[in-house]
């Protein structure tokens, strides 16, 4: 009898800690909202702001960097009353039309300059600086830098790329 009360003991802490792992390992999917609470959708135009105001800085524009002829790196406005750039939000190839954390977005600025092929996001390495650096255009815009993706998902409150 103690034989069988221990084997069930056993598998009952199995089944426990089987069960505790799984919940924690489980990515919850959860519908894109803005600061606000209210779901974001692919073609509306939204603004990308920090998540604390303050000295850090606005919203984003862009900028000419290193030997650029036209204005194709994204960067961080110093000033924390700028709003900077509106953006568009879009899912490649079939979408439901409701973003999800974890969904490939394409990002793109609602408007672009003239001498930009795209306003939609690339991500580039600067070798100068070596980092990886977010822009607009194509990979002409970027003749001595390396390009890596053009997609996004948006997870815990970061926009990371994806390849």
């Amino acid at each position: 009898m103690k034989h069988v009360s221990s084997l069930t003991f056993s598998f009952l802490i199995f089944v426990f800690i089987t069960n505790v792992s799984l919940t924690f390992s489980i990515n919850f999917v959860e519908q894109v909202l803005d600061v606000n609470g209210n779901p974001i959708f692919p073609g509306g135009r939204y603004y990308i702001l920090p998540a604390i105001r303050g000295p850090p800085g606005g919203g984003l524009r862009l900028a000419k960097t290193g030997n650029s002829e036209c204005e194709v790196t994204v960067l961080q406005d110093h000033h924390q009353v700028i709003t900077g750039l509106p953006v568009k939000f879009s899912i490649p190839g079939i979408s439901p039309g409701i973003i999800f954390t974890g969904t490939p977005i394409e990002i793109a600025f609602a408007e672009k300059p003239n001498c930009a092929e795209s306003s939609k996001w690339l991500i580039f390495v600067d070798d100068v600086v070596q980092k990886a650096c977010v822009g607009i255009g194509g990979p002409e815009n970027y003749p001595d830098f390396k390009t890596l993706s053009d997609a996004a998902a948006y997870e815990a409150g970061i926009i990371k790329s994806v390849a």
